[in-house]
């Protein structure tokens, strides 16, 4: 991914003071959206979040929403998540994990 794409991404989380931050002095939201930059960036086809929206603020989870919305066009996204209205903004389909087990005891 291109350098833009990253300092896009700097900007739509906010980051730009903390560049300089090492992750020890940064709060754990803080934190969160850098490693959620780091993630997003790559070209992979699938993407694995585990509870992307856990620690975010309101402007972040919007960003966050918009931003997998649309590479969701050209990724597998695979998450976890506790969060039902984060999920549902996402119109993500839902795989209980627990009747994955279930169907393959059956089988």
């Amino acid at each position: 991914m291109a350098h833009e794409q990253y300092q896009i991404f700097i900007e739509k989380f906010k980051l730009e003071h903390y560049l300089a931050t090492p992750f020890a002095d940064m709060s754990f939201g803080t934190t969160k959206k850098f490693l959620l930059v780091a993630a997003l960036m790559t070209s992979a086809p699938l993407l694995i979040l585990d509870e992307p929206s856990n620690g975010l603020d309101q402007n972040a989870l919007a960003e966050l929403t918009s931003i997998l919305l649309q590479q969701s066009q050209s990724k597998l996204i695979l998450l976890s998540c506790h969060d039902p209205v984060f999920r549902d903004s996402l119109a993500a389909k839902i795989i209980e994990l627990d009747r994955l087990k279930s169907n393959e005891q059956a089988a």
